[in-house]
């Protein structure tokens, strides 16, 4: 199943299992995340272990929501309100994005990946996202446009980014709009037109070939 090696991290060759704590819950168990070493470097092994970690967490965590249902309703249920005020600055944004979604990929995904971010850094320093303002994706267009980038390459890079960006939101119920989406990137034409072969070289060519 999916959510086998979904929860799974890898440290000095050891699997973890890690699984963010759902919202509504986090104030109740007092944690946001569950993470627990399976003592194992066998991938097969984690994926069963991982799947009845995860089964019994379900099962519990129902529980819970099923009493906190009960105590709304009579009127007892305190609201935690989100934590908002936790700093998570990009450099944190590309570790927490790294160490859930590297999972299986190749190198490529992590030197991309922290690359793209890098520039991020470069043009906003190492900025706790809750900061970020709808306006600064227009501002990271630009700075990266006087880099001498193509439009292409910017996009990539936007993209990047903002998926990045998005994971640390969804992750920890952050209330904020992705700045890096939406943002509209011209087009530069610095993307070659490959022009046709003249006719009089192709005849030529074939000239040769039956000489």
């Amino acid at each position: 199943m999916y959510h086998q090696t979904q929860y799974l991290t890898v440290r000095n060759n050891v699997f973890y299992f890690n699984r963010r704590v759902p919202l509504e819950l986090q104030s109740k168990l007092n944690k946001r995340r569950i993470i627990i070493s399976l003592n194992t470097k066998s991938l097969t092994k984690a994926q069963k272990l991982s799947y009845t970690i995860s089964d019994r967490l379900e099962r519990y965590w129902d529980n819970l929501r099923l009493d906190l249902f009960h105590t709304k309703h009579i009127g007892k249920i305190i609201f935690a309100e989100k934590n908002t005020n936790e700093k998570i600055t990009l450099s944190m944004s590309l570790n927490n994005y790294l160490n859930l979604k590297s999972f299986g990929k190749n190198d490529l995904f992590k030197t991309s990946a922290t690359r793209n971010i890098s520039y991020a850094i470069q043009c906003f320093q190492d900025i706790d996202i809750n900061k970020l303002e709808i306006k600064d994706g227009g501002v990271f267009r630009d700075y990266l446009f006087k880099k001498k980038l193509s439009s292409s390459s910017i996009k990539r890079i936007f993209s990047s980014v903002k998926s990045i960006i998005n994971f640390n939101i969804k992750e920890y119920g952050i209330d904020i709009h992705n700045p890096f989406s939406g943002t509209y990137i011209p087009d530069d034409n610095k993307t070659k037109i490959r022009l046709p072969i003249p006719i009089e070289n192709i005849r030529s060519i074939m000239a040769t070939k039956v000489s």
